[in-house]
């Protein structure tokens, strides 16, 4: 059986190689690290031109997509699931994301329930390591596809 370091490097790979054109593929994310035993991963994402907003800072809804696709595939490959929709996905905004600089996003599983898996993540800007924003998932635990 894989680890979940081999899978969640395979994930990225498959995201990035065979998912073009793609939101997830788009925003290029990278594995950093995981800890199976305690249930997170970080995930870093390069910053690009077309996520930005009028300001020039990183979209809102480009910041929920990262949120969304870090707890989402960390989830998939701690269960093996094929597929985990996302049942809620509230996000809090705390500074912008202003320069060339990219994100690392921290997902971490706070409850592995029958049906609902809740997970909570982090986002850090890369130069300083300042908190930019956090999100709570809530991902349904079934296969669905």
């Amino acid at each position: 059986m894989k680890t979940l370091k081999e899978r969640l490097e395979h994930s990225m790979k498959e995201v990035n190689e065979k998912r073009k054109g793609q939101i997830n593929a788009m925003m290029e994310p990278q594995f950093i690290r995981c800890d199976e035993e305690e249930m997170w991963a970080e995930f870093r994402f390069p910053k690009k031109e077309w996520e930005r907003n009028i300001a020039g800072h990183l979209h809102g809804g480009v910041t929920a997509a990262m949120f969304d696709f870090s707890m989402g595939v960390l989830i998939r490959d701690l269960t093996e699931l094929k597929f985990v929709p996302t049942v809620e996905l509230n996000v809090t905004y705390m500074r912008a994301v202003k320069d060339e600089d990219g994100v690392i996003v921290k997902a971490k599983v706070e409850k592995m329930g029958k049906r609902i898996i809740h997970l909570s993540a982090e986002m850090f800007l890369e130069k300083d390591g300042k908190k930019a924003a956090m999100a709570r998932g809530m991902f349904l635990n079934e296969n669905t596809s």
